[in-house]
């Protein structure tokens, strides 16, 4: 499974989605220790390309809600690679440090 070292009680981390998704803003929790750790990402082109990604998934799923109507909405499937491959390069590239 996926998982990152806490940086507090050196405990890892599953990485399950529920914690993929409250992680929106780079924070996650250790359950073991409570403690609350930043996400970093190295190097940096691993998460501005992360990012850009998602954001052409979106704008594609966009352009083709507006072009098609409600079938458009199928584009939406797209995101779903793109979420899978986001949060291996997550766990692969990212660690966590003490939130400060």
């Amino acid at each position: 499974m996926e998982s990152l070292d806490c940086p507090s009680c050196n405990e890892k981390i599953e990485v399950t989605w529920k914690q993929y998704w409250r992680s929106g803003l780079g924070y996650y929790h250790c359950p073991h220790c409570k403690d609350k750790s930043k996400f970093q990402t190295k190097p940096r082109w691993v998460q501005f390309s992360s990012w850009a990604l998602q954001f052409f998934a979106l704008m594609a799923c966009y352009a083709s809600f507006t072009t098609f109507g409600f079938l458009g909405s199928v584009s939406l499937l797209i995101l779903i690679p793109v979420f899978l491959f986001d949060k291996h390069l997550d766990t692969k590239f990212g660690n966590l440090v003490t939130a400060t």
